[in-house]
């Protein structure tokens, strides 16, 4: 009955089952003013089942899912006015960035347990206005590759307990309007070739103004 609050702005449901998907995307297709909406399973192995969701509400601008998916449903590209994403515990096998990157006004990008491929590639002229990137705890992930001309707006860079990860992302030093990188938790290997004069990671981050180490 949740999809007759027709005004309702903000919406946040949790302990959401795989059954519960149908019913939910209904609701939420009538709710078309929402501007934040965040969806939590009922636990961390339970799947969200969205893809009945034909278009997103029009003025959706932050999203949060936390559960599994099998994949990204279709009407992401459709959301153009989407600023803040939050996918977490999504253990996702295919690659997601290919259905995100084209989004317009996507500023924040979170992206935790959500994937468990080994290889990211940031294409050229992807997230054009992405300013803050957090990437959290991709256990599998040991290749994160960026295009020159890919993220042009990034400001903030979180890689946080991608232990496989053992260099910074090739093409980081394309980054520009790139001001903080924060490592958190991350393989020793990388955090000390980070701080080693002439080693290839320490020159990859001489143009970033703050370099945050955490251990």
């Amino acid at each position: 009955q949740v999809g007759y609050l027709t005004n309702l702005k903000r919406l946040d449901i949790t302990k959401v089952k795989t059954c519960d998907g149908p019913n939910l995307c209904r609701s939420i297709q009538m709710m078309t003013s929402l501007h934040r909406l965040s969806v939590t399973a009922s636990a961390e192995e339970e799947e969200l089942l969205l893809e009945d969701l034909v278009f997103v509400p029009p003025f959706l601008q932050k999203l949060e899912l936390i559960g599994r998916l099998k994949r990204l449903p279709q009407w992401f590209e459709s959301a153009t006015n989407l600023t803040h994403l939050c996918l977490e515990f999504s253990h996702l096998q295919e690659d997601f960035l290919p259905s995100l990157q084209k989004l317009p006004s996507l500023v924040f990008l979170q992206i935790k347990k959500a994937y468990s491929g080994k290889h990211l590639k940031f294409i050229k002229g992807g997230f054009p206005k992405l300013s803050k990137l957090h990437l959290e705890e991709l256990l599998q992930l040991d290749c994160v590759e960026i295009e020159e001309g890919s993220l042009p707006s990034l400001k903030e860079l979180a890689l946080i307990r991608c232990l496989a990860l053992k260099l910074l992302p090739e093409g980081i030093e394309h980054i520009t309007s790139l001001q903080n990188l924060q490592l958190e938790e991350m393989a020793e290997e990388l955090v000390e070739s980070v701080q080693i004069d002439g080693s290839e990671n320490h020159k990859k981050v001489q143009h970033i103004h703050t370099v945050n180490l955490v251990l």
